[in-house]
Order: C-alpha cells, then sequence, then structure tokens
C-alpha cells in the first residue's frame, strides 16, 4: 500500500509516532530499571508491585509499538484501544500527584526524563492517548505501518517523517543511555565510594539554596543554616516507601560511621505521625516541608541524598535510589576517614 491519500497519510503518522514514543519508552526502562521502579512507587504502588512493574510495564509498551508497527486488522485495533488507556492512566496517575502538589520524575523515559511532574506532563500524555485513538480509524483490513512505509512511491509523507525523525530519537537515546549507564557501574558500586564521591563533586561551585524546612518541634530552618559548622547529608524520604525503609534501617549505624564530622538529616512532606510510626530510628532527625528544598535541589524521586558542604556549596550531585545512596555515605566516610588522618600542618 502507498500513502497517497492525506488522512492516509495523518493516520499513519500518528501510528508511527505512538510506535516510537512507546519503543524508547520501553528502551529507556529496560536500560534503567531501577528508576522505572522508583518513579511507579512514587505513584503509591507498593514495592512488590513496583519490582513487577519496572520489567513488565517496558515490555507491554514494547509489544503495543510492534503491534501497532507490524500488525494488522484486529490485533492493530486491540493495540491501539490498551495504548489509549495506558496513556490515559498514565494522565490521571499524574494529574493527582500534581493536584497533591508532589513533584518527582515520572519515569516516562527512564533517565533520559528527569523533569519533574506538572500539567505539561499530563497533557502530553494525553495527545498521545489521542493519537492512540486516531489509530483505530484505519480500516482493520489495510496496510501494516512498516509496509505502507516501505511501500510508499509518492512523496515523503508525515508517516515517512515521523519514521525517520523516530529513528534518530531513538539513536540520540541509546547513546544518552550507554553513556548514563557506563556512570552508573560507578555509583552503584558501593565499595568504591570515595571514586563515586569524586566524581560527584562536579556541581561543588552550587549554592545551597535558601530555602526553609521545618523541624518537629515547628522550628522553622533554612537549609544554609545545617551546614554552619560542619557538612550535612540531607536525606529525602517520604512514608511507605520501599527504599526509604532501606535507609531508615541503616541510619543508626550510618550516624555511627560519619561520626561527629558529619550531621544526617531526613527531609519529607509526609506526615510527622507516619514518619515516627514507620521509620522510628528516622523521627529525631526528621524535618518537613520537603516540595520547596526538593525543587530547589533538583530530587526527582525518593529515597534521594545530596551533601551540603561547610562552605556554603552543595559538595555532590544528587544520589537516587538504595544503591547510590549507599555509595554516597561510603564515599563520605571514605573521605571522614582520610581527614582524620592527616596530621595537622
Amino acid at each position: 500500500m502507498s500513502i497517497t491519500v492525506p488522512a492516509d497519510a495523518f493516520l499513519f503518522a500518528s501510528a508511527g509516532i505512538v510506535s516510537f514514543v512507546l519503543l524508547a519508552s520501553a528502551i529507556s526502562k529496560f536500560l534503567a530499571p531501577a528508576r522505572a521502579r522508583h518513579a511507579i512507587e512514587n505513584f503509591g504502588f507498593q514495592p512488590a508491585l513496583a519490582r513487577a512493574g519496572q520489567y513488565g510495564l517496558p515490555i507491554a509498551e514494547l509489544l503495543l509499538a510492534v503491534s501497532l508497527t507490524f500488525t494488522v486488522g484486529l490485533i492493530r485495533a486491540i493495540a491501539a484501544t490498551v495504548s489509549v488507556g495506558m496513556f490515559l492512566t498514565f494522565a490521571l496517575l499524574i494529574w493527582r500527584e500534581v493536584r497533591r502538589g508532589r513533584s518527582f520524575d515520572c519515569g516516562c523515559f527512564g533517565a533520559f526524563s528527569k523533569s519533574p511532574i506538572d500539567g505539561f506532563t499530563v497533557l502530553r500524555n494525553v495527545a498521545f492517548a489521542a493519537l492512540s485513538a486516531t489509530t483505530l480509524f484505519n480500516p482493520l483490513d489495510s496496510s501494516t505501518l512498516a509496509a505502507a512505509l516501505v511501500g510508499s512511491n509518492s512523496a515523503p509523507t508525515w508517516g515517512c517523517i515521523s519514521f525517520v525523525v523516530g529513528v534518530f530519537a531513538i539513536a540520540g537515546l541509546i547513546v544518552n543511555q550507554r553513556r548514563h549507564v557506563r556512570t552508573l557501574r560507578v555509583m552503584l558500586n558501593a565499595r568504591e565510594g570515595s571514586q563515586y564521591l569524586s566524581d560527584l563533586a562536579a556541581q561543588e561551585n552550587d549554592s545551597i539554596p535558601g530555602v526553609e524546612i521545618v523541624s518537629r518541634d515547628g522550628l522553622v530552618w533554612n537549609l544554609k543554616d545545617f551546614a554552619s559548622n560542619r557538612a550535612v547529608l540531607v536525606f529525602f524520604i517520604k512514608s511507605g516507601c520501599g527504599g526509604c525503609a532501606f535507609v531508615a534501617e541503616r541510619w543508626a549505624d550510618w550516624k555511627n560511621q560519619l561520626g561527629r564530622s558529619v550531621t544526617l538529616v531526613a527531609v519529607t512532606s509526609s506526615r510527622a505521625s507516619d514518619v515516627q510510626q514507620l521509620y522510628p530510628d528516622l523521627h529525631e532527625d526528621s524535618y518537613y516541608g520537603a516540595l520547596a528544598a526538593r525543587r530547589a535541589l533538583g530530587i526527582h524521586i525518593v529515597p534521594s541524598a545530596v551533601l551540603l558542604g561547610q562552605n556554603g556549596l552543595v559538595a555532590t550531585k544528587v544520589a537516587e535510589g538504595k544503591q547510590q545512596i549507599a555509595a554516597l555515605v561510603a564515599g563520605t566516610a571514605d573521605a571522614v576517614a582520610a581527614a582524620n588522618s592527616t596530621p595537622d600542618r
């Protein structure tokens, strides 16, 4: 089949765009499964479901992309219908969190997308749902998208253009992700903590943002004040977060390991009663009203951690997830030990 009618070009272009979006989303999640899992947890799903979703969701997206590209008839109609439902579900989940005033990375495209959710994220998913719906208007016995693109002998159509643009977009995504994965190989190895801390020092010239957080006693503190006497390791958590339980379980050990050289604080937007019940070891070191601090420091997922230097500067990039946080703590401990072992001159 050749794409010669403008209506056909639009319909096949819609299918092409949705296919490439699904394929790019699937690839990015396969390359960064931990980020996908944390994103699912941020939407309030249980850790067990998030672990299943970190691979189940990209597999489903890949199957939908293949079905929209290489099938016709009822199978393509079902794939289009499922795609509509999936994008609308994403839009509703994101809209719910935006209404609650929460801000985090949706993990839609793995590590490739780090912008916090907002109204645009909702509209983007609604637009993808609308494009998926247009695929249903293709005749059930029409050609597959792949055959239409290959067999088109007319002037370049939107379908061909979307194909070419999609190829370059996915190529760029793969290149970016390969670089990101190489970085993660260092980050995820807690035994290489010192090297990790050195790598993270790229943002050492960023000033600590002057945002306010509230202690459990109701006192208002400026984030800059925390690092006035010593370095501070700030952890961002929330109640019901699987990775946050990991942080809470190791909190006492980390405090003993870092000693008096580094202060540990936990910042959250959850209720104090929930923190006290779920993470009793964190309660005394917890502060509240985390949203402004998260935005100022670029925190997109929880748990996350960042080191604030005594010189008033942000000492590291943000460590996201259990493995990166463990590496950050190990690197900080190594730096503290090295400093303590250096004789005064």
